[in-house]
């Protein structure tokens, strides 16, 4: 059993983001080229086991926050001022009890979570 990391690169979505993994050698996010269309990314591990020349892989794990690519953090107050037609994000804030969002660089707004790190 060996345990292996990757990274999960999360792009715009029509409805949801979407998003794709590759396979990386460190957790490191200064090490991380971020591809065209990212807006954000983050790590995680899994145990991989090859068994009889099958690759068997267990469930993703030690998630890391998220690194937004670009982007800015917003409160109530600078979304109140800032964004124009702002009443259906702020509602759910309010419903889902965000005190932060992360406005990305393709202007979605994503709740921020302790830990998440804007870089670039």
């Amino acid at each position: 059993m060996t345990l292996k990391h990757f990274v999960e690169y999360f792009y715009p979505g029509i409805i949801m983001s979407d998003s794709s993994a590759e396979e990386i050698k460190h957790r490191d996010h200064t090490k991380i080229k971020v591809p065209k269309g990212v807006y954000a990314f983050k790590f995680y591990d899994r145990e991989v086991v090859v068994d009889n020349g099958e690759i068997l892989k267990g469930k993703p794990k030690n998630h890391s926050s998220m690194f937004y690519h670009m982007g800015q953090i917003m409160t109530k107050a600078d979304v109140k001022k800032k964004v124009k037609k702002n009443s259906t994000l702020l509602t759910n804030m309010r419903v889902n009890e965000w005190d932060k969002v992360i406005k990305t660089k393709y202007n979605q707004f994503m709740p921020y979570e302790k830990g998440d790190m804007i870089i670039g």
